[in-house]
This record gives C-alpha cells, sequence and structure tokens, in this order.
C-alpha cells in the first residue's frame, strides 16, 4: 500500500521541501485549537490527510489512541468513528491503525503497484472522504519529476451531487466515495458499482448523484 500512497506522500514531499511542512508531523500541528492533541507522543499525522496510530503493545493488549474532531474514516476499511474520542482497541500484529481526516481527497497509484518509482500520472484511483454539503476541495497530482505537478483533481458536492473534475495530464481508473450514510445512485462517465466508479477510458468530469 505504501507504493500506492506515492502520489500523495510525493507531493507531501514537494511541500516539505519547497514550504518546511514536514510529512510526518506532531498530532497539534494540525489541530492547535484541540489541547489534548498537545501530549499525543505516541501518533501521528503522515501529511494532513492522515492520522497513523503505530501499536506498542501486544496483539491480545488493548492499544488506545486519540481521533479529533470530525469522521474519521480507517483506510483499510468504511469503517467511521466520530470525534473528539479516544478509541480502544485490540491489533492484529501484521495491522495498523490508518485513519482518512473527514474533507480529504487521497490520490493512490494502480493496484498491484509493487515499486515506489512509477508514473504517478496514469490510472490514479481517487478516494474522497467525508465531503460535506457545498464544499470544494482540489488535490494536486505530481508528475515525479522533480517539483512539477502534473494537473489538479477538484471535487465539489453541491445538490446532491458531487461534480470530479482533472486539469492535466494524467488518467483517472477509478474514484470511491467515503460519506456516511451516502450510496452513489448513478454517474455521468465509468461503471459505478456500490461507492465506485471505474473508467475504461479517460475522462476530466464526471458528476455522481448522490
Amino acid at each position: 500500500m505504501k507504493h500506492r500512497l506515492m502520489p500523495y506522500l510525493y507531493y507531501q514531499a514537494i511541500q516539505g521541501h519547497l514550504k518546511g511542512h514536514p510529512v510526518q508531523r506532531a498530532m497539534w500541528l494540525d489541530f492547535v485549537e484541540d489541547r489534548t492533541t498537545l501530549y499525543l507522543d505516541r501518533q501521528f499525522m503522515l501529511g494532513p490527510s492522515l492520522l497513523v496510530a503505530p501499536i506498542f503493545v501486544p496483539s491480545e493488549e488493548e492499544s488506545e489512541y486519540y481521533l479529533p474532531k470530525g469522521r474519521w474514516t480507517s483506510f483499510w476499511s468504511d469503517r467511521t468513528v466520530e470525534g473528539p474520542t479516544w478509541v480502544s482497541e485490540k491489533v492484529a500484529l501484521d495491522d495498523i491503525p490508518v485513519w482518512v481526516r473527514p474533507g480529504s481527497i487521497i490520490v493512490l497509484g494502480p493496484a498491484g503497484t509493487k515499486r515506489p518509482d512509477y508514473d504517478y500520472t496514469k490510472g490514479l484511483t481517487v478516494k474522497v472522504y467525508e465531503l460535506e454539503e457545498g464544499q470544494t476541495l482540489e488535490v494536486n497530482v505530481p508528475s515525479g519529476k522533480g517539483a512539477e505537478i502534473a494537473g489538479v483533481i477538484s471535487a465539489q458536492r453541491r445538490n446532491g451531487e458531487l461534480k470530479l473534475g482533472s486539469k492535466g495530464g494524467f488518467t483517472l481508473g477509478a474514484i470511491e466515495i467515503f460519506i456516511e450514510g451516502v450510496k452513489p445512485k448513478s454517474a455521468s462517465a465509468g461503471t459505478l458499482k456500490s461507492k465506485k466508479v471505474k473508467f475504461s477510458e479517460a475522462v476530466s468530469e464526471v458528476t455522481i448523484n448522490l
């Protein structure tokens, strides 16, 4: 999965280079108004959108970590938890809690990718998490060549529709929607199955009825 995350991680590395934003950072840097995050030393943010909570106890013991305000979605499933709250759970040795911040777009490389250096502009999967009514998000897609940006993906939720647009030299393979209580009804392009829209040809814009 780390290899699939490279479009996201590479862009965060660009931000670190240009603006000094650390890719792996303490929780309070992203949640300055939440005083609880000042004391969290066993979890961290990986970029602005992913919360990682490493496990430090045997699998038969419960681990505890904190989720700030908002509806967080497990990166590994569609499980959601409403914060602010402490989460206590038993975690297998081969697992690690990773949560996606509400109002995020995560861009992944193609499934089955087994190396970090590949073309970040082809066959991308775009995952949209807990986009609120009236909210618009944009995310840059790196080309993988220095600090060059290949294009921009935008998402807007309004009047029961989710509109996604792309500008630049990259191709989309699929879009997945993670919004609690919402199941997409139809899509203007591609093939819709459950919460995922797959594309067999290049598209620059798609409207999904929620």
